[in-house]
């Protein structure tokens, strides 16, 4: 993580993506208010578009870092 070769990953940023996308999912039934929730799945989507699905969930940090948007 600390070399920038999320590419080796633990736990990819799609996996984690598509838990909370099934946990928003059971949440949103049960009335749950999913406002963090949301904002969690919209950081995951970032990183989704950027190119990260398949990087390890720390590559997160480059979709706050305006200088990585591709």
């Amino acid at each position: 993580i600390r070399d920038g070769r999320t590419e080796e990953n633990e736990a990819s940023i799609k996996a984690w993506r598509e838990g909370n996308q099934a946990l928003n999912s059971v949440a949103a039934s049960l009335g749950t208010d999913l406002t963090l929730q949301n904002a969690i799945q919209a950081v995951f989507q970032e990183g989704r578009r950027r190119g990260f699905d398949e990087h390890d969930l720390s590559a997160l940090v480059d979709v706050f870092d305006p200088a990585s948007d591709r």
